[in-house]
C-alpha cells in the first residue's frame, strides 16, 4: 500500500496521472469535497466509488473555495482523504471539475444509482 504522502499531487500531475489510468484502460471515479472533519458518510460514499472503479481520484476543495471557513486547514484535509486504503490519488482544486467528477463517478456508481440520476 502506498503512503498517504505520495498520493498527494498537484492538479497538473493529477491530471497525468489519470489521463495515464485510462490510457490503460481503467476505469476512474472522482470525488470532490470540503473533506472537513472526515465523517464515516464520505468513508462510506469513497468505498462504494471504489468498488465500482479501478481507480478512486479525490479533488479536496481549497481553502479559499469552502464556505464557511473550513476547521482544518487544505494540508490536513488533503492528508485525511490520502490516508484513506480507498483513495488513490488527491489533489487540491479551487473549484471541482464537475464534469469530471459527474462522468467518472457515474462509471463507478451501481445502476440503479445512475437510472435514478438519469430520469430526473
Amino acid at each position: 500500500m502506498r503512503r498517504a504522502s505520495e498520493k498527494i499531487v498537484s492538479s497538473e500531475r493529477a491530471t497525468e496521472i489519470v489521463e495515464g489510468w485510462r490510457g490503460s484502460g481503467l476505469r476512474v471515479a472522482w470525488a470532490h469535497g470540503g473533506f472537513d472533519l472526515l465523517d464515516a458518510a464520505q468513508v462510506r460514499s469513497l468505498s462504494a466509488l471504489r468498488r465500482g472503479a479501478d481507480r478512486v481520484a479525490v479533488e479536496v476543495a481549497s481553502d479559499r473555495s469552502v464556505q464557511p471557513a473550513p476547521v482544518l486547514g487544505e494540508a490536513e484535509r488533503v492528508l485525511l482523504a490520502a490516508s484513506l486504503r480507498v483513495v488513490d490519488l488527491v489533489t487540491i482544486v479551487p473549484k471541482p471539475s464537475v464534469s469530471a467528477v459527474v462522468v467518472d463517478a457515474e462509471v463507478a456508481l451501481p445502476s440503479r444509482v445512475r437510472e435514478r440520476h438519469a430520469s430526473r
